[in-house]
């Protein structure tokens, strides 16, 4: 809900202490967004699977294809060959439905992309920074470390009033959280935006913040 990429390289260090670990790692957030060919959190670390193997450490990685794959569903990774005979009696999985083609098809299409055109994903890494430099400038609270930036509000606002006021004064849309996390606005920055589209946000939010009469970021706490 942060944004936040977890200390991968320490991770695997602690767990190599331990026999038989298995560190699972959901790149819900990190598959074709970070990293410099957009591989996910190993390649932004430097480092491969291969190299928790050799420590000992069994990786498990889960890709969604919800957020950088323009589709539904996950698919699970591990050199586990026990895992395909335990997810066919996991009551989660038999639950389940595959994907349908034109699902399965997005996704593929969305995996070959981030392969062939890796500027697309340095376009994502430049926009992200732009987007939240031009936030900060305007002292709205952006945390977080990816291209999801979530923007905190102050505790006894509705982040719905917010974006309801966005999305019907403004024309733009832009997902409000307020249950399990801090209220917040959730942003998520892609690689076809704009720099135009991004001020033209960050100044219907400033519009926003002035109608609804609350204070900018110097008085929230993170």
């Amino acid at each position: 809900m942060d944004g936040d990429i977890a200390p991968l390289p320490d991770m695997i260090d602690i767990m190599s202490k331990y026999e038989d670990t298995t560190l699972v790692m959901d790149e819900a957030h990190a598959s074709g967004s970070i990293g410099a060919t957009g591989r996910g959190i190993y390649e932004h670390f430097g480092i491969l699977p291969q190299d928790a193997l050799d420590k000992g450490v069994t990786p498990l990685i889960m890709t969604t294809f919800s957020k950088f794959g323009a589709s539904v569903g996950a698919a699970i990774s591990s050199p586990v060959a026990e895992l395909k005979p335990l997810l066919n009696v996991s009551p989660s999985s038999i639950g389940t439905c595959s994907l349908a083609p034109p699902l399965t098809a997005a996704a593929l299409e969305a995996v070959r992309q981030v392969r062939q055109h890796p500027e697309l994903v340095q376009r994502l890494h430049d926009n992200t920074r732009y987007l939240r430099s031009r936030l900060a400038e305007n002292d709205f609270l952006a945390i977080g470390e990816t291209n999801v930036l979530p923007v905190l509000l102050p505790p006894d606002l509705n982040p719905k009033d917010f974006a309801r006021s966005l999305v019907t004064n403004h024309g733009i849309w832009v997902s409000p959280i307020w249950y399990i996390a801090k209220p917040r606005l959730r942003i998520t920055a892609n690689a076809l935006h704009t720099r135009e589209e991004m001020d033209r946000l960050v100044a219907a939010m400033v519009a926003v913040r002035e109608e609804m009469s609350y204070k900018p970021a110097a008085t929230i706490s993170a």
